[in-house]
Formats: C-alpha cells, structure tokens, sequence
C-alpha cells in the first residue's frame, strides 16, 4: 500500500461512495494515508442522489444530512471540482473563492457550467475561463469526468501552474477533454488522446 502511495501524486475521488458505510470507511483510510505521505487529494462533488435514495444505509439520511455529510468530507479536498448547480446546492454560493475559504483546506476550486465558462481559484489566483463550443454535441455523458482527467493530466505532467496564464491553458485543455466526449455517444470510447485534444487547441488558435 505505502509503495503504491510513494508512486502516487494525486488521489482522485467522489463523493457517492459515502453512501455506503464499507466504501465510506474505505476513503478515510486512504485518507489518512494519502495525507501521511503528502499525495493531494482531489474531489469530484458529483452529487448523484439517486444513489443515496437506493441506499439500505442512506435511503434513511434527509437529504440535508446528506449535504452536510458531504460538506464536511469536502474538507479533506486538495482541488475541489463541481458542477454550477452543485455549488449552489452545497454552498448556496458559485464563486469558487468563497467556496474555497469555507473549506478547512482552502482548497483550489473549479467550477463547471456546462457549456458555459468555467470559473476557477487555483494557487491563490482566480479567473474566469471560456469554454470552446461545437455543433455536434451528441451525448454530454463523461465530460465531467473527461475535464478533470485533462486537468489532473496536466497537472502531472507540467506541474502545478504558478500564473494565470498557465492556469488558463491547463483549464482550456481540461475544457478540450469534456468537450471531445461530448461529440460521439458513452462515456469510454469517446475520451480522447493528448493528440486529438492539442490537434483541437491547435485549431482554435489558426
């Protein structure tokens, strides 16, 4: 376990698992080791509340038991990722600085809203950033998975951005990925390769 974390940068989670007890239990103990060993912990709020309601275990929680269950293991995040609507939900608020310092972490903050630009606190910096667009949206289903894959891609594979600038370019790529998934159905054959998403940067600029 130690030797996989010695390997690991980024532990990425949701929060849908806090709805059973067995796969609650399991996060916190990875937790716990991701922070002994100072791997950042990043969270997709995903907020699914189907889920819950088909739940022996949380079928039993109101749903304001469920938000504040959730709020309070947002606390754990590192880089805290939401939808718009999940933001207002959550923290009756979409600026994602403010979301950030009611969070014990602080942590950096995106926030998606479809096609529409995302907003971002990142490294004590905060921005707006537009989102490209296509006519041939077919299936959105992955593009929130697909966004933050690019942007922990990105984040691995240059570092942490220190400027607003490279902020900007780790978020449009991130915005490419959620983008290209959108253009054929599901959510597996449609993620796309570094290739196919710097091919589509590339046209944006020409």
């Amino acid at each position: 376990m130690e030797k996989s974390f010695l390997e690991t940068q980024y532990l990425v989670t949701g929060t849908i698992l806090l709805s059973s007890p067995i796969s609650a239990e399991t996060i916190f103990f990875l937790f716990e080791q991701a922070k002994k060993l100072e791997v950042k912990i990043v969270i997709d709020l995903n907020w699914r509340e189907v889920f819950w309601d088909h739940s022996r275990f949380s079928s039993k929680i109101s749903k304001d038991q469920r938000v504040n269950l959730i709020k309070k293991f947002l606390n754990h995040s590192n880089v805290l990722k939401l939808a718009r609507e999940e933001a207002t939900l959550f923290f009756e608020d979409a600026n994602p600085l403010i979301i950030s310092q009611q969070l014990s972490n602080r942590p950096d903050v995106i926030i998606t809203d479809g096609k529409n630009p995302v907003s971002w606190f990142i490294n004590g910096l905060q921005g707006i950033t537009e989102t490209p667009t296509s006519q041939k949206i077919v299936d959105t289903t992955g593009a929130g998975d697909a966004f933050l894959a690019g942007l922990i891609s990105k984040l691995i594979s240059s570092g942490y951005p220190s400027n607003k600038l490279e902020i900007e370019d780790y978020i449009k790529f991130a915005c490419v990925c959620g983008l290209l998934t959108c253009l054929g159905e599901g959510a597996i054959e449609q993620q796309p390769y570094y290739e196919k998403v710097n091919k589509f940067l590339g046209s944006l600029i020409s």
